[in-house]
């Protein structure tokens, strides 16, 4: 088999589970590694001689050039969605805590009254300080 798998380990079932990359539900199993890359192979032809009956297209198998390519932009796109969670992460928190701080200083820094109106006719505020 030409094809490339990738292999994981299954907790939920206790197995390795080995993915043929370019075969859709193409995936075998095994107590080891080395027995899931061996099913793998037995499942590959069986998938491919069921397309062949069904007459359906059999993908190429990948290069190693476009498996790379593939997952760089699978990085880059994976760093891309974790800075848009972190923006909007702290962005949320932010709005929420921002109206509370200044509501916490209001009472403790400025007088609840309106600004004065200095004798120029500029408004200001009185600050008391460690009020």
């Amino acid at each position: 088999m030409n094809y490339p798998v990738f292999i994981v380990w299954s907790p939920e079932d206790e197995r390795f589970l080995a993915h043929v990359v370019d075969l859709p539900g193409c995936v075998a199993d095994g107590a080891t590694q080395a027995e899931a890359l061996a099913n793998a192979d037995i499942i590959a032809s069986d998938w491919i001689a069921t397309a062949q009956a069904l007459d359906r297209e059999i993908p190429s198998p990948s290069s190693q050039e476009d498996l790379e390519a593939a997952t760089a932009e699978q990085q880059r796109a994976a760093a891309q969605a974790f800075e848009e969670a972190v923006k909007t992460a702290v962005s949320d928190i932010l709005e929420d805590l921002v109206p509370k701080i200044a509501r916490n200083l209001e009472g403790k820094y400025f007088r609840k009254q309106p600004p004065a109106l200095h004798s120029r006719g500029v408004f200001h505020h009185r600050i008391l300080a460690g009020a």
